[in-house]
């Protein structure tokens, strides 16, 4: 069973933020448990009604997508489910996810934070623009080899 996003409130100094985050303001970090998928359809099922955050890779890993969803079992339901996993059939690319924030707003900012960074091939917003108000946030579990520390 996947362990929830937690939240950890962290003195000033603790852990070195990255570039731009000013040192007044007091952090927060999202610790992404990642777990790995061959196929959309587990992930589904794992993630059914928790919140959470997915990368879609190629085999070797590379993200070529982020998405989020607030319950991946009513956003993709009937077809379009299967319709991803017919996508896939065959091509050996993998979906990563861990439990994301319950709130939207976090959700997305966690997103947007990730798009930014990792620059995935399938992802349109987010890519040019510095987030405003990033998401700190550390990575563990399974995490895809394209993602560097």
């Amino acid at each position: 069973m996947a362990v929830p996003a937690k939240r950890e409130r962290l003195r000033l100094g603790a852990l070195p933020l990255r570039a731009g985050v000013s040192p007044l303001i007091e952090a927060f970090v999202i610790h992404l448990n990642w777990q790995r998928f061959t196929g959309f359809l587990r992930l589904r099922e794992t993630f059914r009604g928790r919140p959470c955050i997915y990368l879609q890779t190629e085999p070797e890993e590379r993200v070529l997508r982020v998405g989020e969803t607030d319950r991946p079992w009513g956003r993709y339901v009937g077809g379009t489910a299967y319709a991803v996993e017919a996508a896939m059939h065959g091509s050996g690319n993998l979906f990563f996810a861990a439990l994301a924030p319950a709130d939207a707003v976090e959700r997305k900012r966690l997103e947007a934070t990730l798009i930014y960074d990792l620059q995935p091939l399938y992802n349109n917003q987010h890519k040019r623009y510095r987030p405003m108000q990033r998401t700190e946030h550390i990575h563990e579990g399974d995490v895809p080899r394209g993602i560097t520390p």
